[in-house]
């Protein structure tokens, strides 16, 4: 009761406390936490303000408790999911109708399949990609800085599902020169993943407790029919070849394990593109945890039927070998 009551102080040195406490507790005893109206608590912080200094302390008491099976139960049985992936309603659905109705006889030729791939592609959230919002550029509308080392050391190769614990520690910060970009777009969404500021460490956390999240089927479902595939993808059009897209593929692949409906709406939101980009970028070590994750990213979508196709057509649009 008294971590309860230091939780409701919001903007407090003792709520921030409380949290601390709870990753400590959770780590002998994850039962007992996961049990305790201390998980509502957590996520009534996450509702209220998901930008706070304590709701990043929340988010990493929760990826603690989440480790443990009952913790990860728990905290979706709450509402987690649609906290930190809720999509906003789409309102221009009937615009984009009645503009069809009023097409003039001058209107252009309907766009090939390729064109229509090279839309999903090289544009972020939007409408027509599952996500309402303005159009992102995957190809730097500037020169693409040069391909640097990674700002991390490389990590062992891990043993699907992942999981994470978030610590207290910022974003790793890398090099005068900033690291291979895959794209430099902004993405003005609401939520944390959904809104895809990868400059946030909030949004990265907020990643990583759905990385943990995912490693349960019933989690997984949750996550696809809410729209978090889609906004997986599109955070990973707008990140680096950092930890930040290591954090995305790894909840990616938890999110779409033996779901061939969640792997279609991967590649029908273009999550080819940002996967290419990586394995075929220079400058990245071939042990790294970035790399590695893309690899057995597709290879997991390469069990998906004329994916084959796909590919060959990405690969094309951007310009690489396979």
């Amino acid at each position: 009761m008294e971590i309860i009551g230091c939780l409701k102080i919001p903007g407090s040195m003792l709520a921030l406390g409380a949290c601390d406490r709870v990753k400590r507790i959770s780590k002998a005893h994850p039962q007992d936490i996961a049990n305790s109206p201390i998980i509502k608590e957590l996520l009534e912080i996450l509702s209220e303000n998901s930008d706070s200094a304590l709701a990043a302390s929340a988010m990493a008491a929760l990826a603690t408790v989440s480790l443990h099976p009952t913790g990860r139960q728990r905290i979706s049985m709450e509402g987690a999911i649609p906290i930190l992936v809720k999509l906003p309603a789409h309102d221009d659905g009937d615009r984009s109708v009645e503009t069809s109705k009023n097409v003039d006889r001058g209107a252009p030729t309907p766009p090939t399949r390729l064109e229509q791939r090279a839309s999903r592609l090289f544009a972020g959230p939007g409408p027509e990609n599952g996500l309402p919002t303005q159009s992102l550029s995957l190809i730097p509308s500037s020169p693409a800085p040069h391909p640097l080392p990674p700002t991390h050391p490389p990590s062992p190769t891990p043993s699907p599902p992942s999981a994470i614990r978030l610590s207290g520690s910022s974003l790793a910060t890398g090099p005068s020169s900033p690291p291979p970009a895959l794209c430099v777009s902004p993405c003005p969404l609401p939520r944390l993943i959904a809104r895809g500021e990868v400059a946030k460490l909030n949004t990265d956390r907020a990643v990583g407790l759905l990385m943990n999240l995912a490693a349960d089927h019933a989690n997984r479902r949750a996550i696809r029919d809410i729209g978090g595939i889609e906004a997986l993808v599109g955070l990973m059009k707008l990140c680096q070849a950092d930890e930040m897209m290591e954090h995305c593929m790894g909840a990616l692949h938890n999110a779409m394990l033996t779901d061939n409906k969640a792997k279609g709406r991967a590649v029908d939101a273009g999550v080819l593109g940002p996967i290419l980009q990586v394995i075929t970028l220079k400058g990245v070590p071939p042990d790294g945890l970035v790399l590695v994750r893309a690899k057995l990213l597709l290879s997991e979508l390469m069990r998906l039927p004329n994916i084959t196709t796909a590919l060959e057509e990405t690969a094309e649009l951007l310009g690489v070998q396979l």
